[in-house]
């Protein structure tokens, strides 16, 4: 059949077929299905008027509708490469990438010299991180177009992005000519990005040598300062990179990172990476090895005296000094924002209040809680000790009482949006939820139609992160996740707003800003605390659901210990209906289906927006709710690094998903590499008895569940305190002595070891269940008799702490209350009745010892 679309019709269709492209370009959707219409009433099978169809439906929102009418076009001529390509279209504007990218391929294979194609081919695979693939795009579009900046520019990110940094000068070099440019800039945003990709291929001291030649052609001289300091630094012509740093200081005093290179150049620093330049870095480094601090202090002190409004120089000493430098560097800073030249009533004020802080800090929150009481009587407006108050309030755990304060501080100053902020979540921390909304409800627009509707799409994420732990604590953990896949629903929007920026900044010539955005965007699902938080609580909320839906087919079972059969018996059935049914998850779960909004769609194809409650049935009523994982999974696996939080969900996922035991293996090796965690033990010691339920054949060598590595890696890093050849007790119990992490860690590891093991401890799981009891128990006895913890900073336990030890608690309890329940009429009865009992009776008394540590707080 004709590859072209427009011989099979006559010429009035011809028109039509043309005018309807158009419409799709300028958005007109109903136009252009109406056009499609015509055309198909006299060519019902023109197979590209179909497939057009298709793309106008799915972008009026009609999404199973449209993709029916591609496939029918693609039916009828399936070596329409314009079928193809609209196909793609749909899958691109349903965000499945890799789907796209494959009917671009198809495409290519029936018209192979399609530019349109090759550059929507070349974004898709740029947004994908599909680098390999993305060079020989690149290259196909340079070969067979005419001549444009913008495209050899394209094919040097590529070798860069793929770490080729040689052929990328080489491309620049073979093709770079200012006089092509329109502008000035975009020829100074070449000069640079070459001195990048120098700097990067090591070549150093030809950086050097090029940055010096093109000094008068650029224009952003920032940028060029900074980067000629870095190459000054890496060769090691420190004198000349101080310089330097001291003109960019002169020019914006508090910038971190010109404050980290002149330390770097003046050897307070030994390595110094600007990329990942923080203040929680440099206070990270000053306690490494690599950071001079009597140095570092002395320069910023010195610097100070030149920039003296510069608030970043006078606080920096505080986190980099000794001991006995600290209290005379603190008291003149405290007396810089206290003492005024003239005499003020309110420095008294202000120093008390500092002083009323330092008490909440040291865990001494009573006294500073009656020290602001006095304080507020005789200053009741001002804004800042009623929030504090609200703080200290919620340190001691009396969250009603938080509650009303911070909401007397927010009447104090109704229009500022930091203090409504603040009390919208002081309420949903107080599980006020009515309250909450009607008070984040003032942050909407008052013509909006759908008030809750506009919640959702303001991507509020702290507000929704906080909303989805409230339902959580209330039991409501359909309610719960359906927030959370809000915020990730947020986060993958964050992600695929770079789609359009692989356009336009190679034609912009804007390429440091995007490189810059590239490195957010491979950092943004493994460094954002918030997407991190809900991602981790998300996978652990399904987790929760699938144990519940599973627990009725093995009342043995305790919470989270198994995957006893990933291949076979009764969940056979129900592994396969999860692996068919992962893709239509995905329009129903959170992730990649959470949102059907086309690429280029405007308000006449949104979907239907759905409330919460109805959102959150999909996830009570499904029978295999870590379906909903899969999609999400796709997304962290874009990342190259993964948040340790995160990792600890995964394995729990991996633990229970069909055939992925060997996945769980890889995510316990990972950990491994860091720092010792009792969790790893107890995680190794799950695996191995999962391990042991599963049917070989279904791991090939290539997904080894060879444990031999890990094992290692635990020994090396635990030595000779725990034999990994002992029985389950034996290790748990040599663990509970690790003093590599805090207590409370080691406890809650300790004692979910012994919960979680106890299915496979055969007689010994009433002795199991009983010593994860006491180990909670023991703790909070400590923490409660010892004085210690209410006088020295950060030893007295926290309410977070607290509510740690709650949630293990309430797994123990449940597990010894169904084994009770359920226990068949013998002799093994009583002894479980007494195992509830006991487990009880240290539950009353962590419950007790929690109500005088905390007297408002509420478990």
């Amino acid at each position: 059949m004709s590859t072209n679309p427009l011989t099979e019709l006559p010429h009035k269709g011809q028109t039509q077929f043309k005018a309807a492209l158009k419409m799709f370009e300028t958005r007109e959707y109903k136009k252009g299905l109406k056009a499609t219409e015509l055309i198909l009433k006299k060519t019902p099978n023109h197979s590209e008027s179909m497939s057009l169809k298709g793309l106008f439906l799915f972008n009026l929102g009609k999404k199973e509708e449209g993709y029916t009418w591609v496939k029918d076009g693609l039916k009828a001529n399936i070596m329409s490469p314009i079928s193809w390509h609209i196909y793609g279209l749909v899958y691109r504007a349903d965000k499945k990438y890799p789907d796209a990218i494959r009917c671009y391929l198809q495409a290519l294979k029936r018209d192979p010299d399609n530019l349109q194609i090759y550059r929507d081919l070349a974004f898709l695979q740029a947004q994908s991180r599909n680098y390999d693939d993305l060079i020989q795009t690149r290259i196909k579009i340079l070969n067979i177009s005419n001549p444009n900046n913008a495209l050899w520019i394209g094919l040097a990110i590529a070798y860069q992005l793929n770490n080729n940094y040689y052929k990328a000068i080489e491309i620049i070099d073979n093709n770079f000519d200012p006089k092509k440019f329109d502008s000035d800039y975009s020829a100074s945003e070449i000069y640079l990005y070459k001195s990048k990709l120098l700097m990067l291929a090591g070549e150093n001291q030809e950086a050097n040598e090029f940055l010096s030649s093109v000094s008068d052609k650029v224009l952003d001289k920032p940028s060029y300062q900074s980067f000629k300091a870095q190459v000054n630094l890496s060769l090691d012509q420190n004198a000349e990179a101080k310089a330097i740093y001291l003109d960019l200081l002169s020019n914006n005093c508090d910038n971190l990172e010109y404050i980290a290179g002149y330390l770097a150049s003046i050897s307070a620093i030994k390595e110094f990476d600007p990329s990942c330049i923080s203040l929680q870095h440099l206070i990270d480094l000053s306690n490494s090895t690599e950071f001079d601090s009597e140095k570092a202090t002395q320069s910023i002190i010195e610097l100070q005296s030149s920039y003296p409004d510069s608030n970043t120089l006078r606080i920096l000493p505080l986190f980099f000094c000794s001991v006995d430098d600290f209290e005379p560097l603190a008291s003149d800073y405290l007396k810089s924002m206290i003492i005024r030249a003239q005499e003020n009533v309110e420095a008294y004020v202000w120093a008390e209040f500092f002083c009323i802080q330092h008490l909440d800090r040291l865990g001494n929150s009573d006294s500073a809680l009656s020290r602001l009481e006095t304080l507020i009587q005789e200053n009741p407006e001002i804004v800042e000790l009623q929030t504090t108050k609200a703080k200290i309030l919620k340190h001691l755990g009396n969250l009603p009482a938080a509650e009303s304060a911070m909401d007397k501080a927010r009447n104090l100053e109704l229009s500022d949006r930091f203090l409504n902020s603040k009390t919208v979540k002081y309420m949903l921390r107080n599980d006020n939820l009515k309250g909450a909304e009607e008070k984040f409800l003032m942050f909407i627009r008052k013509d909006a139609t759908n008030k809750i509707q506009e919640i959702s799409e303001l991507q509020a994420n702290w507000y929704l992160l906080e909303r989805a732990r409230s339902h959580l604590r209330k039991s409501k953990i359909g309610r719960a996740l359906a927030c959370y896949s809000d915020v990730i629903k947020s986060f993958e929007e964050y992600y695929d707003d770079q789609l359009d920026f692989h356009s336009y900044c190679l034609r912009k010539t804007t390429l440091n800003s995007y490189i810059n955005m590239i490195q957010w965007a491979d950092k943004i699902h493994s460094n954002n605390p918030i997407f991190v938080s809900a991602c981790s609580e998300y996978l652990y909320c399904l987790v929760q659901l699938y144990d519940k839906v599973n627990s009725s087919n093995d009342v043995t079972k305790a919470a989270g210990a198994s995957n006893n059969d990933n291949s076979k018996s009764t969940n056979s059935s129900s592994n396969k209906k999860s692996k068919s049914k992962a893709k239509p998850s995905q329009k129903s779960g959170n992730s990649k289906g959470a949102t059907d909004l086309p690429q280029n769609s405007d308000n006449s194809s949104a979907t239907p927006f759905v409330d919460e409650v109805t959102r959150s049935l999909q996830y009570i009523n499904s029978k295999t709710p870590l379906d909903f994982a899969i999609p999400l999974i796709d997304t962290i696996n874009i990342s190259k690094k993964v948040h340790p939080k995160i990792q600890s969900a995964l394995f729990e996922v991996y633990l229970r998903l069909p055939k992925s035991l060997n996945l769980a293996v890889k995510i316990l090796n990972d950990c491994a590499e860091n720092n010792p965690d009792p969790n790893i033990v107890i995680n190794f010691l799950r695996i191995s008895h999962a391990i042991k339920n599963v049917n070989p054949s279904d791991y090939s060598e290539e997904n080894s569940l060879d444990l031999s590595d890990l094992k290692s890696k635990i020994s090396k890093q635990f030595g000779n305190k725990i034999d990994l050849n002992g029985s389950d007790s034996e290790i748990l119990s040599n663990l509970e002595q690790n003093m590599s992490v805090s207590l409370l860690h080691n406890t809650l590891a300790c004692s979910t070891g012994y919960e979680k093991l106890s299915a496979y401890s055969g007689n010994d799981y009433s002795q199991m269940i009983r010593r994860s009891s006491d180990l909670l128990s023991k703790f909070i006895e400590l923490s409660h008799q010892s004085e210690i913890n209410h006088n020295q900073l950060g030893n007295k336990v926290q309410i977070q702490d607290i509510q740690q030890i709650n949630r293990a608690f309430n797994n123990i309890l449940d597990i010894a209350s169904k084994r009770n329940s359920l226990s068949l009429k013998d002799s093994t009865s009583v002894d479980n009745a007494d195992l509830k009992d006991y487990v009880q009776s240290k539950y009353d008394f962590f419950a007790k010892s929690a109500a005088e540590l905390y007297p408002n707080f509420k478990l």
